[in-house]
C-alpha cells in the first residue's frame, strides 16, 4: 500500500496565508512570536537588528475566562457549556482516570506573578459542568502531558519561567489516593512541551527547552531539549538522550509502518527565525539520529494524523 507523508508546520506571521509564498520573509518583524508567551513579560530587549522590547501583553487583561463548548446534535453547532476563570491560560489537556473525566489549565500569568496555581477540573455528570477538584503550584506553566503506564497515571507541567529565570524544575506527579501528588523533579529550561512515547516496552518523555533566560545576562536560545526514559528499577525517569534545538516549542512523535520518528518544532537561534526544523529517526542503541532537515519559519507546532488514505505529516 503506498503511504503519503506530510508534516504540517503552524507559522504565526501576521499577513501570510496558504499559498506557495507563506512567509515570504525570512526576517519577520515580530520577533516575540516564537518567545514562549510566559518569557516574553520580562524588561528584556534581544539583540539584532529589529529591536523589540519583550512585553507581549502590554496592558491588557491576562484574567480573562476560557470557554468551554459543548456538541448540540439538534442545532449542529457548538455552545457554550461552561466558562471557567483563568490566568493567561496557555494550555488545556482532556484525560480520564477510570470512570472520571478531568481537565487541567495551564495558568501562565495573572499580570503580577508567574507563580500560581493551575487546576485541575472534573465533569460532574449531574450538573454537566467541570467542577474544580485540585490546584497545583506551577510557575509560567506552558504545556500539560497526561500519560499512562500500566495501572499507573501521570501528568506533567511544562514549567517556563518563575520570575526570575527559566532554569527551574517542572514536574512529574502520579495519580495516588484519588489526586496528583509529586512523583518527581526534572530540571527545564523555558520548556514549552512535552511529549511521552512509547517504544515497544521502553517509556520515554521528551521535553522542548525554549530559552536560557535570567535577570543578568544574555539570552541563549541554542540550548539542548532532552529525552528521558523510564527506568523500571529505580521507577524513575533518566536522561536518555540530549538533542541541540534552537529555542524548540514542540516535539511530535509518529510511526510510519514500522520506522519511529520525532520531529522538533525550532522556532528562533538568537539571529534568525529562518532555520532547519529537524526529524530524527529511531535507531535503537543510537536512539534518535537526524535524517531530514526542513527549512521553516519561527516553526511552533508540527502534527501527525493518520485517515483512511494513509499515514500524513503536514506542513
Amino acid at each position: 500500500m503506498k503511504r503519503w507523508g506530510l508534516l504540517r508546520q503552524l507559522v504565526l506571521l501576521p499577513g501570510s496565508d496558504a499559498t506557495s509564498r507563506v512567509c515570504p520573509s525570512s526576517n519577520p518583524r515580530l520577533a516575540v512570536l516564537s518567545v514562549p508567551q510566559a518569557l516574553l513579560t520580562m524588561p528584556i530587549t534581544p539583540t539584532g537588528n529589529d529591536i523589540v522590547p519583550l512585553y507581549p501583553y502590554g496592558d491588557n487583561n491576562h484574567n480573562i475566562d476560557s470557554v468551554i463548548y459543548r456538541w448540540n446534535p439538534g442545532t449542529k453547532v457548538f455552545e457554550v457549556n461552561q466558562t471557567l476563570e483563568t490566568h493567561g491560560a496557555y494550555d488545556w489537556e482532556f484525560f480520564s482516570v477510570g470512570p472520571y473525566h478531568f481537565l487541567v489549565v495551564a495558568n501562565t500569568f495573572d499580570g503580577n506573578n508567574h507563580n500560581i496555581d493551575s487546576v485541575i477540573y472534573r465533569w460532574n455528570p449531574g450538573t454537566k459542568v467541570f467542577e474544580v477538584n485540585q490546584t497545583l503550584e506551577t510557575h509560567g506553566a506552558y504545556d500539560w502531558e497526561f500519560f499512562s503506564v500500566g495501572p499507573y497515571h501521570f501528568l506533567v507541567v511544562a514549567n517556563t519561567f518563575d520570575g526570575i529565570s527559566t532554569s527551574i524544575n517542572s514536574t512529574i506527579y502520579i495519580w495516588l489516593g484519588g489526586m496528583f501528588q509529586p512523583f518527581q523533579y526534572i530540571k527545564t529550561v523555558g520548556a514549552t512541551d512535552w511529549e511521552m512515547f512509547q517504544v515497544k516496552d521502553r517509556y520515554f518523555l521528551a521535553v522542548a527547552n525554549g530559552q536560557k533566560l535570567n535577570e543578568r545576562g544574555p539570552s541563549h536560545y541554542n540550548i539542548n531539549s532532552t529525552i528521558y526514559e523510564l527506568n523500571v528499577i529505580t521507577q524513575t525517569f533518566v536522561k536518555f538522550q540530549d538533542i541541540v534545538t534552537n529555542s524548540a516549542v514542540d516535539w511530535e512523535f509518529f510511526s510510519v509502518g514500522e520506522e519511529k520518528f520525532l520531529v522538533v518544532a525550532n522556532s528562533h537561534d538568537g539571529t534568525s527565525y529562518s532555520l532547519n526544523s529537524v526529524i530524527y529517526r529511531w535507531q535503537g542503541y543510537e536512539g534518535f539520529v537526524p535524517i531530514h532537515r526542513l527549512p521553516t519559519i519561527g516553526c511552533t507546532d508540527w502534527e501527525y494524523f493518520n485517515t483512511t488514505a494513509g499515514s500524513f505529516r503536514l506542513f
